[in-house]
């Protein structure tokens, strides 16, 4: 094995189904330590969440379905917004903030600076999870999309 195909492992755990008004998450926890990422820092990704979705992003999505992944990282937290706008396409906000500083997440620039491996391992998940249950089926089931989901926790 080359050590470049051993990466450490970061925790991801789902924290369970939140509703929104109409909406329908599912909630995930990324931390780069043991423990699971900072309650402030979960309850400002809440509150930054509530107001993109009240503001809906634009047209109304069909499905009002969607995840939102909250990492708590070394140099800086990344919280990510996701929707599914339609069967095949999926709505991203970002937010960043920094490290000590978790209440102040603010829109990130659309330069793809702050995806990582983690957060995309949670994006491949849920793309995965959405086409097995929504998007392929002839009878969509959206109870199933949100019976799945992603933990690496330990």
């Amino acid at each position: 094995m080359h050590s470049w195909e051993v990466l450490p492992s970061r925790p991801v755990h789902g924290l369970g189904e939140w509703w929104i008004g109409e909406w329908r998450m599912k909630l995930y926890a990324i931390a780069c330590g043991p423990d699971r990422p900072r309650a402030e820092l979960i309850d400002a990704a809440k509150r930054v969440t509530v107001a993109r979705l009240m503001e809906g992003g634009g047209r109304r999505p069909k499905y009002k379905v969607g995840f939102v992944g909250v990492h708590d990282r070394t140099a800086a937290n990344v919280v990510f917004v996701e929707w599914w706008a339609a069967k095949n396409k999926l709505k991203r906000f970002t937010y960043i903030s920094p490290a000590a500083h978790p209440q102040t997440l603010r829109m990130a620039e659309p330069d793809g600076r702050v995806a990582d491996l983690w957060d995309r391992h949670v994006r491949a998940f849920e793309r995965k999870a959405w086409r097995n249950t929504v998007a392929d089926p002839a009878l969509p089931d959206v109870d199933a999309y949100f019976k799945l989901r992603c933990s690496t926790w330990t």
